[in-house]
């Protein structure tokens, strides 16, 4: 399967089976915008990427869903 095309939104991304899920999906060579509350956690247990963009997002605000796949969108395109 082709990844480059693909980008994922996951969210809790900053522990747990969320980080695990976004690592995995990097080593695939997939985009992926991880999101967090706490983007600092995020950035510590992610690190750094070329197709990694970390995005604040509390996902119980809409305005902050709208601008993580923004965020997303402008970064990877869809």
């Amino acid at each position: 399967m082709k990844t480059e095309n693909k980008v994922w939104l996951v969210t809790g991304a900053n522990k747990g089976i969320g980080a695990a899920i976004t690592k995995e999906l990097l080593a695939q060579g997939y985009h992926i915008a991880p999101t967090a509350r706490n983007t600092e956690s995020a950035d510590k247990e992610l690190g750094n990427h070329p197709s990694l963009l970390i995005v604040k997002l509390n996902a119980t605000h809409e305005e902050e869903i709208k601008q993580a796949v923004t965020a997303a969108t402008e970064r990877f395109g869809f």
